[in-house]
C-alpha cells in the first residue's frame, strides 16, 4: 500500500491542467487516499497543505479523505466533516 499511496500522493500534489477547471486525476487521486484510509496516514500532511491551498476545487475532496485517514489531523485542520449516509 505504501508504493501506492506515494504514487497518488505524487498526483495530487501535481499542477492543475487548467487553474479554472476541476482536475478529474488530482481529485481521484485524493479520494482515492481517502478510500484507503489509516494505511494512507503519510499523506496527511501533503493533503491538510492542499485543504489549507485555497484551491477550492479540490478542498471538500480533501476535507473528506483527511476524515477518512485521520480524523483528528482533520479536525485539527479545520476540515468540514462530510456528510453521514443515512
Amino acid at each position: 500500500a505504501k508504493d501506492a499511496v506515494d504514487e497518488l500522493v505524487a498526483v495530487a500534489e501535481s499542477q492543475p491542467q487548467s487553474p479554472s477547471r476541476y482536475d478529474w486525476s488530482r481529485g481521484a487521486a485524493i479520494r482515492a487516499l481517502g478510500d484507503i484510509g489509516p494505511d494512507a496516514k503519510a499523506a496527511v500532511p501533503v493533503l491538510v497543505r492542499l485543504h489549507e491551498g485555497g484551491d477550492d476545487a479540490i478542498k471538500p475532496a480533501c476535507a473528506t479523505a483527511l476524515w477518512q485517514i485521520d480524523p483528528a489531523a482533520a479536525k485539527k485542520a479545520g476540515a468540514e466533516e462530510p456528510p453521514t449516509e443515512e
